[in-house]
């Protein structure tokens, strides 16, 4: 009995081990933050989960932080402020989404920017900021972000560990069942 205990044991934790490494490969994996564009959410060395994006089942919602790839091939990490479709609009320091003016907690201080005309996003095109509004390189300095080109979006900081914290809004119980 306890021969055949132990090999339970060892398949389930083999099984275990196989569905985390095939998890990691597909579904999700860490990131170190470098730079301070995202502060205050992220700092420098923060560690992250990063859920990569997965076909259909991969949506970008306004105010998720997404991770993407530049056209010169770097890594960026920000927030998506406007989706395909929405109206963006920078003006006297301020964000406007669909001609609202955007609230946006999660920053420290005021932007200091020129101003943007307002612009439609094209279909499969967001707009990006980091939360660090002044010391960012984002959609401001290098336009809009094509979505072939976003790899994942920030789920969860795990390190420093007294700092974890969910990165992402979970569903409602409507967008669970679909309606």
């Amino acid at each position: 009995m306890l021969k055949f205990l132990r090999s339970i044991i060892k398949i389930f934790f083999s099984l275990t081990l196989i569905l985390f490494f095939i998890c990691w490969l597909y579904v999700g994996q860490n990131c170190r933050i470098v730079g301070h564009s995202m502060e205050p959410t992220l700092q420098q060395d923060d560690n992250i989960v990063v859920l990569k994006k997965i076909g259909k089942f991969f949506n970008v919602k306004r105010g998720d932080i997404i991770v993407f790839k530049t056209r010169q091939g770097d890594n960026y990490i920000k927030r998506a402020i406007g989706l395909p479709g929405d109206i963006i609009a920078i003006k006297n320091n301020a964000v406007y989404l669909n001609g609202k003016l955007k609230r946006e907690p999660y920053l420290n201080e005021v932007m200091q920017t020129p101003n943007l005309p307002a612009i439609r996003l094209p279909r499969n095109k967001y707009f990006v900021l980091g939360d660090n509004r002044n010391r960012s390189t984002d959609s401001r300095v290098f336009g809009l972000v094509d979505q072939r080109a976003i790899l994942g979006k920030a789920v969860y900081r795990f390190y420093p560990i007294q700092d974890q914290k969910v990165l992402i809004k979970p569903p409602s119980f409507k967008q669970l069942l679909g309606a």
